[in-house]
């Protein structure tokens, strides 16, 4: 009696087919796991993408900015707002360079954007004038060189999923 118990094998097909669908459900679980991870962090380099450009953008605004302003040599009011760009002061382009920054007060703003201008001006090596330059050696011709005012235009950018971006340019204005 105990030898037909040993030999019978009629659940054995059941129980091996139950374990086979445990094992593919725990692979399914862990596929799809690994799938909402990686859409996660694809969505986060996104985001940080988009800020890293957005503040990049800002630099390449505020350097347009800062030679519209020169060229204009200042505005008519303390501030003003020329569609999404709001200035706060109109000689944000004349600041000396500072020691910290204070992004909570930042000379522009373009939507989520926000720049600070620093900045001081130098003499570059090479003023002068040379005396026999030109078409064969006659004439005179003004060396290399000058004063330039160098800018550091700092961006700075909030994006989504609390992403954050800073950017700094140096921006060289011959004087």
């Amino acid at each position: 009696m105990v030898r037909d118990t040993i030999k019978n094998e009629e659940g054995f097909v059941l129980i091996v087919s139950l374990l086979m669908l445990l094992v593919l459900m725990i692979i399914g679980i862990a596929a799809t796991n690994m799938t909402t991870i990686d859409l996660q962090i694809s969505g986060n380099d996104k985001a940080s993408k988009q800020t890293f450009y957005q503040a990049e953008a800002g630099t390449q605004v505020g350097s347009e900015l800062v030679e519209d302003a020169i060229y204009r040599a200042g505005y008519d009011s303390d501030g003003f707002t020329v569609g999404a760009v709001t200035v706060k002061h109109k000689d944000f382009y004349l600041n000396e360079t500072t020691s910290g920054l204070d992004w909570a007060n930042p000379d522009v703003t373009i939507q989520q954007t926000s720049l600070i201008y620093t900045g001081a001006t130098t003499i570059m090596p090479g003023s002068a004038i040379q005396m026999v330059a030109g078409y064969e050696g006659k004439g005179k011709a003004a060396g290399s060189g000058g004063a330039i005012r160098k800018y550091d235009i700092w961006s700075r950018h909030s994006g989504a999923s609390n992403s954050e971006a800073t950017v700094v340019i140096e921006w060289n204005h011959r004087l």
